[in-house]
């Protein structure tokens, strides 16, 4: 929207001739918008018009833009509110998903506009419906200029609506334009904001699946359209030429069903082959890799480091169910090899929550997962979006869904399941993150990728983790540390009291520090442990390391058997320790590894009250509190050091 804005501005039949357009990202504290009247007034010193364009809004996020839509209104300029719940809802909702879908018959449609979008419209907020390629510059337009015809009533503009017709200065269809010579989106300049910058394009819009529970297929269509290849590979040159390197996701949903990828990734390649850097994250369906010969080894080529998979779940009853049948579990394991030999970690989305699913059936898919080779999942809870097939379908049926838009965000239950309550369905979803993300699968993991994967593994784990656990928020919309503030309230929700936000926010906090000291040793224990083997592969078998020597003495083996097994090695360096010289070797000259660390304080632990009257366990345990505090220095710079590479 940023550079849709530029290019607008730059027409001549704008009738603006000074124009700036500054961008915020609501979920980035810094940036976040707290006063909203005194923005306006910063923008307005100068007697300028102020336009607020509301980009982007999931439902999720609803709530949220309309009290600023609210705010910027009571403050005297113009609001434009679009984004995924708008388009989506008025789509299922108001128009309805089989009049534009010859393939997808008897999916009902209530007829009626949202109430939500209706009140926005009332209070004299501009709704924008669909992609906005073709009509934001008359939009703008017609926002600056004088002569707007005079705004219907309420219930003319209802009827309008349902009738799919624009509304000057009300109600606008952007509709699904060609993206050939479209602009495409600015890439981020400030990554100091940020532990990893991303930046974001897409190559094509639309998906030619009908999934039930998906929400693109009815704004962006299933008759997908796509951009000029060249113009992105132009793009991502001049990006590194700036830069120093590119990165970045292409957010279409079937990268693989663009008509012109192999141009594109050709493209890609080529430029990585003069000397560019160029990494980028892309999403594919899973079939695409049987059915496309050569699409990985082309991904891999281009500079791919991830892909995300819709895999959803290993139930072939659920899939069928949700209309995913183009997934085909049988074939789920051979995928997450197929990616690994050419260096591409496989990052999955996973749904808890179809009707079969049972908190021990989830706990077992997501043991098959991990076995299948999976690097990094995504768990959502299955959520009827506004806008989707499956929301309308209930709507129509009557059944009961939570009336509040907050908690459509795949991480809270918004509608009954047949055989677990919603709490029951929450813990489970929660469960499913702990399972998947235990120590055990990311060390073996880690100890599988390359050195060029390992770097964003570890930090995805580092990520993912902290989220679920630390600030239990879906590891999609945090960071590493969320802020809160106590004026910043729900126009409908009472305020709290000082004592009881900041007595929630303390024990928030120390709840949240407690898990990150949790988290350190952790993944202490997991990057040493995954490293462990790499390093045994180096010095095991080396007369003239202090690891050969060591285990030679310890282990009795030869050379040759250390260099060809592991096995014994890793079993020898579990082992507790034998005397001052064996802890100096481990602590100072090993690699490091917790092992044997996690064994004594296992042990240390069992002893309880015991400790009261058994002084020897102290002093026992001097020498493995000083290894932590060095261990913890080691890690604490290696830590340092990989973010400082980001």
């Amino acid at each position: 929207m940023e550079s849709l804005t530029h290019q607008a501005f730059s027409e001549s039949n704008v009738p603006v001739t000074d124009w700036e357009v500054h961008s915020f990202n609501e979920t980035v504290s810094a940036e976040r918008i707290k006063r909203p009247r005194r923005l306006v007034q910063r923008y307005r010193q100068s007697g300028a018009q102020v336009i607020v364009g509301l980009v982007g809004v999931q439902t999720n996020q609803f709530v949220r833009a309309r009290d600023l839509a609210r705010d910027f209104l009571a403050a005297g300029v113009q609001v434009v509110i679009g984004g995924f719940h708008v388009s989506g809802s008025i789509s299922s909702m108001t128009w309805g998903i089989s009049t534009d879908d010859t393939k997808r018959q008897g999916i009902p449609c209530p007829g009626i506009v949202p109430p939500e979008i209706l009140g926005l419209i009332s209070e004299g907020v501009i709704v924008f419906h669909g992609e906005a390629e073709t009509v934001w510059r008359q939009t703008l337009i017609d926002l600056v200029s004088d002569n707007m015809p005079a705004k219907p009533t309420l219930a003319e503009i209802e009827r309008l609506i349902k009738s799919r017709q624009t509304i000057p200065g009300v109600f606008y269809i952007g509709g699904r334009p060609a993206l050939t010579d479209a602009p495409l989106a600015a890439y981020p300049v400030d990554r100091g904001r940020y532990a990893a910058t991303m930046g974001t394009i897409d190559t094509g819009r639309g998906c030619p699946f009908a999934c039930s529970f998906c929400t693109i297929i009815n704004v962006q269509g299933r008759d997908p359209r796509w951009r000029d290849p060249q113009l992105i590979i132009q793009m991502v040159k001049d990006i590194c030429r700036q830069h120093g390197s590119f990165w970045a996701f292409f957010t279409d949903d079937n990268l693989a069903r663009n008509p012109h990828m192999r141009e594109l990734l050709e493209g890609l390649a080529s430029l990585r082959r003069q000397g560019y850097q160029v990494s980028f994250m892309a999403q594919a369906d899973l079939a695409s890799f049987h059915n496309i010969p050569g699409f990985g080894e082309a991904l891999a080529q281009a500079g791919c480091r991830q892909v995300f998979l819709g895999m959803e779940t290993v139930n072939p009853e659920s899939l069928k169910q949700a209309r995913k049948r183009q997934n085909r579990p049988e074939d789920y394991a051979w995928l997450c090899e197929h990616l690994h030999q050419l260096d591409i970690m496989v990052h999955v989305g996973y749904i808890v929550g179809f009707p079969n699913d049972t908190p021990q059936s989830v706990i077992e898919d997501v043991k098959t997962i991990r076995s299948l080779g999976v690097d990094m999942a995504s768990f959502y809870i299955l959520t009827p979006l506004p806008g989707s097939e499956d929301h309308v379908r209930l709507v129509n049926a009557g059944v009961a869904m939570d009336d509040d838009f907050d908690r459509y965000d795949s991480f809270h239950a918004v509608t009954d399941h047949p055989l677990m309550t919603r709490k029951q369905l929450e813990a489970t979803h929660r469960q499913a993150f702990k399972e998947f993300y235990r120590s055990h699968h990311m060390i073996n993991s880690l100890r599988l990728a390359s050195q060029q994967r390992f770097r964003g593994l570890f930090g995805g784990y580092l990520w993912y983790r902290n989220s679920i656990l630390g600030e239990r928020i879906h590891p999609m919309m945090c960071g590493f540390w969320s802020v809160r503030r106590r004026r910043e309230r729900r126009v409908d929700w009472p305020k709290e009291s000082f004592v009881t936000f900041w007595s929630q926010e303390l024990w928030h906090r120390l709840r949240y520090f407690g898990q990150t000291i949790a988290n350190f040793f952790i993944f202490q224990h997991v990057y040493f442990e995954s490293r462990l083997s790499e390093e045994i592969a180096r010095f095991a078998a080396d007369n003239r390391s202090a690891l050969g020597r060591w285990l030679k003495r310890k282990t009795k083996l030869p050379i040759e058997k250390l260099r060809l097994e592991k096995e014994p090695v890793l079993k020898m360096m579990s082992r507790e320790l034998t005397g001052i010289s064996d802890w100096v070797v481990r602590t100072f000259s090993l690699p490091p590894s917790r092992a044997w660390l996690n064994a004594f304080w296992v042990k240390y632990g069992r002893q309880k009250w015991g400790l009261l009257w058994k002084p020897h366990w102290h002093l026992k345990m001097v020498p493995y509190a000083v290894t932590e505090v060095i261990f913890a220095l080691r890690f604490g710079l290696t830590l340092a050091h990989h973010f400082s590479c980001r």
